[in-house]
């Protein structure tokens, strides 16, 4: 996995509307992925098979251009992801006032200055601690509900309905307490900041349970994708046909892959099916394979037709669309109802003009450069090289926050760069490939030496009979010419 960082160069300039924000791209700063399969079940017929990926990142400092500890100065994501959510002057006032009132914490502001590791993995986060603070008072207030209503029940009449101080005072260890839960203490959420980190969730845990089609009922429905986090149908994007799961997993592809229809494939972490077409055929190590893209109008939102799940009009609304080229992925993915991220293709590959016009540094698209891309050995639905570029953008808003009134204009804000996968085969997958891709011949030439022998052995015995019938002529010739 190489992660380009976007570290801004003029942020004084830009803040004051001086100049539009520039950009350095900073990087690779490579990681090797080991990806197991985890939680492994298959359904009683094994017509489907339920799992997770479990996923280790270890920096690879010998491949990056670049240390974990280079210095960047960055979108506060948390930030901006609650400047998203509160729309409404007085809670934002009120807000950024309980911010303020901590004493330490380096989130405070729209941008931050940080290291390339900390922005990766974790550093200390005043919003963090405030929505873990927030999580564990909810959970707090609903055992204290649970242990008020048992007590309630058991008719303890040195219990005061009103009076929850008991609980805290120790009663609850009382000889005559039953076992109740533990109420969690969350005032320490306010002495010991809990860490934010852009991939700090994704390493060590077991994340995008889904199930799909083993194939073995129909070798043609091989991947297509039946659940995810144990849901059928999704129902957060504003139109009906994007909700749907109707895609493979992008791991597990079928056999005989039409160039002509294309591929389908459903990416949980983007919430979205993604269509992919035949860009070209490509040798890889001596083996034919078929590049496969993303269509162009993936992020197009020219239309805005609810029943299209294709070209993307479903995934916006026409209050809340953003241009050609951006995908708002706080509008249908679970868990991310709050998330300022945008994604994009490198670059803004297929975006709006004006997205990459609004940022100083960031080069000229190139579809050869910076598409994400699949080459696969389509008889078999083998991907040999794969290589998958996204990026995030943050959306900069003008006058959301006083800190930001001075910009010259709302922008889209490039922050991280992510191309992972794999540029080729190893020798081991080499091996295997040609091993099944060279079965046909094999069997093909088993075949003809096969028939051969049959054809041998069905004619032996008229073979035997004419020697024995020329022997025969040749012993009578012998006895004449005796005579």
């Amino acid at each position: 996995m190489n992660i380009y960082i976007h570290n801004m160069t003029n942020l004084d300039d830009f803040l004051a509307g001086r100049s539009k924000p520039r950009i350095d791209r900073l990087g690779p700063y490579v990681y090797h992925q080991k990806i197991d399969k985890v939680n492994i079940s298959f359904s009683d017929d094994g017509s489907s098979v339920t799992f997770s990926d479990h996923k280790y990142y270890f920096f690879a400092p010998e491949l990056s251009n670049g240390t974990k500890g280079d210095v960047i100065v960055v979108p506060n994501v948390p930030f901006h992801g609650a400047l998203k959510m509160m729309t409404i002057p007085i809670i934002q006032e009120f807000f950024l006032r309980r911010l303020q009132a901590f004493k330490f914490g380096i989130d405070k502001e729209p941008f931050i200055a940080t290291t390339v590791d900390e922005f990766l993995w974790g550093y200390p986060s005043i919003f963090m601690s405030l929505k873990d603070q927030k999580s564990c008072e909810t959970e707090r207030m609903r055992i204290l509900s649970e242990i008020k209503t048992e007590t309630k029940e058991l008719s303890w009449d040195f219990f005061e309905d009103d009076d929850d101080s008991w609980i805290e005072d120790g009663a609850t260890t009382t000889d005559s307490a039953p076992d109740l839960p533990e109420v969690p203490d969350c005032t320490i959420y306010q002495q010991s900041l809990s860490l934010f980190g852009l991939l700090r969730h994704k390493n060590g845990t077991s994340l995008g349970q889904r199930t799909v089609n083993t194939g073995k009922q129909d070798i043609r429905m091989k991947g297509m994708m039946e659940r995810v986090g144990g849901e059928e149908v999704i129902s957060f994007w504003p139109g009906e046909g994007c909700n749907q799961l109707d895609g493979r997993d992008p791991g597990t592809l079928s056999i005989n892959i039409d160039k002509d229809v294309g591929l389908g494939l459903y990416f949980p972490d983007m919430c979205r099916r993604i269509n992919f077409t035949y860009v070209k055929d490509i040798d890889v190590h001596g083996i034919k394979t078929q590049r496969f893209s993303p269509d162009e109008n993936t992020f197009n939102y020219g239309s805005l037709s609810s029943e299209s799940s294709s070209g993307g009009s479903c995934y916006c609304t026409p209050e809340s669309c953003p241009p050609s080229g951006l995908i708002d992925i706080s509008q249908g993915c679970i868990g991310k109802e709050m998330s300022p991220v945008y994604l994009s293709w490198f670059n803004f590959l297929h975006g709006d003009p004006a997205l990459r016009d609004a940022v100083i540094g960031l080069p000229q698209p190139d579809r050869e450069r910076d598409e994400f891309r699949m080459d696969i050995e389509t008889t078999w639905g083998v991907p040999l090289s794969v290589t998958a570029r996204l990026q995030m953008n943050v959306k900069v808003v003008k006058d959301s926050y006083s800190g930001l009134s001075g910009i010259q204009e709302s922008v889209f804000l490039p922050f991280v760069a992510i191309e992972e996968g794999v540029p080729g085969p190893n020798q081991s997958m080499l091996e295997g490939i040609r091993f099944i891709l060279g079965i046909g011949d094999t069997v093909k030439n088993i075949s003809v030496l096969c028939g051969i022998l049959l054809g041998l052995v069905c004619m032996l015995p008229e073979i035997i009979l004419w020697i024995r019938s020329c022997n025969s002529g040749k012993s009578q010739d012998v006895k004449k010419q005796q005579v």
